[in-house]
């Protein structure tokens, strides 16, 4: 399948839902129909809360990735808010959270991680999180 020109390569696809988890599956399902594509058996949803930067949820999660029927290419943590328990602007902080994703889920199944982070965005009039004011 090719994106943006690149040629891909099919295979399972973990997604970490830590914000909105309960409703993951309604959207996962309007999206198929919106595109008319079958739902696929190669995409797993998590809504279990976890924190990644606490080692026992690190190997919760790697843990029930081991005991899919293969490894997944596509680990997809959505958010880093929700799943981070440091501060988001520590170097320190943050490099241990990426660096235990890295060695427990990356490197041990040989897949991509990738982690949402959603920006907020500052009204320059108020100086509040107007994001947080509307409906998303």
């Amino acid at each position: 399948l090719p994106w943006m020109g690149k040629r891909t390569t099919q295979g399972r696809v973990v997604y970490l839902a830590a914000e909105g988890g309960a409703g993951v599956y309604r959207r996962v399902q309007a999206w198929h129909e919106h595109h008319q594509l079958e739902l696929t058996p190669n995409f797993h949803v998590c809504i279990t809360p976890m924190v990644l930067s606490i080692d026992d949820h690190v190997a919760m999660l790697a843990s029930a990735i081991a005991a899919l029927p293969e490894p997944p290419r596509l680990v997809y943590i959505d958010t880093l808010s929700q799943t981070f328990d440091g501060d988001e602007n520590s170097a320190t902080d943050i490099s241990s959270y990426l660096r235990l994703i890295n060695s427990a889920i990356r490197a041990r199944f040989n897949c991509t991680v990738v982690v949402i982070q959603r920006l907020l965005k500052v009204c320059q009039q108020c100086q509040t999180d107007c994001g947080s004011k509307r409906s998303r």
